[in-house]
């Protein structure tokens, strides 16, 4: 009993208030004053290390999240230059059974986008015809390629008309022997014919379009309407009557101006390719210097 009024009295010097029980017990009703102890900052080699270890990561994980970006590039490329083969097809069946012509300088009038009933004189390219089959010019358009120095893609320019979309195309047509370009023509000009698909002789292993550049100090820009095998065997013999050259402009007469036959390698060091038959399969340069995957039957 005195030790419970013992502990009575201490409580009593309390300074919070306290509820009493019957059995002498207590609970606090206020909150008791504490004292925090300081709390511990990083050291500087600790920050170090952590930053060391983020970069690590970062280093481990941007280069292959940037191959992940560049394979769906690569895949949307592949996309675009199957849509782009059907087309031609497609055309071909309108056309007798012919590949479009590369170029023809008596062309048509290519509307101004910018100017509304305006209208541009120009050459025909063999993109402009086809665009009636895919009715986008962004499907001619590779995505890894963005740059645009020329502004040639750039809304507002002046130079978006659809000539300078259709010269610029990154699909570039096999056009030394699907559709050539001969000059002796009467008129001093040059002209294109297309063959016609039967003079294919193996329509799976017969390159028609392929990834092209316009710059050969950066790929990455604006592309070519056609290319050029990077190495030609020989000259296409079965020519027009009118015809008495051929121009190819890998040729050595052009000093070497677009090596590998304006083909660009931007998917890691290859380039969509997509065959006579319509379908799509990247390359690297040691396979596309193969002459029988370029060649047709009717020019051997």
């Amino acid at each position: 009993m005195l030790q419970g009024k013992l502990r009575i009295k201490e409580l009593a010097n309390l300074s919070y208030p306290v509820r009493w029980t019957k059995n002498y017990s207590y609970k606090a009703t206020a909150c008791v004053s504490i004292k925090l102890r300081g709390i511990a900052a990083f050291t500087l080699i600790e920050l170090l290390i952590v930053i060391a270890i983020i970069s690590v990561l970062a280093a481990i994980l941007f280069p292959a999240m940037m191959r992940a970006r560049e394979k769906a590039r690569a895949a949307s490329c592949a996309s675009n230059f199957k849509q782009m083969a059907s087309a031609i097809m497609l055309y071909a069946s309108d056309y007798d059974e012919r590949f479009p012509i590369s170029y023809d300088p008596y062309g048509i009038y290519y509307p101004l986008q910018n100017y509304p009933g305006r209208y541009h004189q120009g050459p025909v390219f063999w993109t402009y015809p086809i665009q009636s089959y895919v009715r986008s010019w962004e499907m001619q358009r590779c995505p890894t390629a963005g740059g645009d120095k020329y502004g040639v893609w750039k809304k507002g320019s002046g130079y978006d008309h659809e000539r300078n979309w259709a010269l610029c195309a990154h699909t570039g047509l096999n056009w030394v022997y699907l559709a050539p370009l001969w000059g002796g023509h009467p008129d001093g000009a040059l002209h294109s014919i297309g063959v016609q698909l039967s003079m294919v002789d193996s329509p799976t292993q017969t390159v028609m379009l392929a990834d092209s550049y316009y710059d050969p100090e950066d790929i990455y820009d604006i592309g070519y309407f056609v290319v050029d095998p990077p190495a030609i065997p020989h000259m296409p013999e079965c020519k027009p009557q009118w015809a008495t050259a051929l121009y190819v402009r890998s040729l050595p007469l052009w000093g070497g101006q677009y090596p590998n036959g304006s083909i660009a390698f931007r998917h890691f060091l290859r380039t969509t390719v997509a065959f006579c038959d319509g379908h799509v399969k990247p390359l690297t340069i040691d396979q596309l210097r193969d002459p029988e995957i370029w060649d047709t039957e009717d020019y051997e």
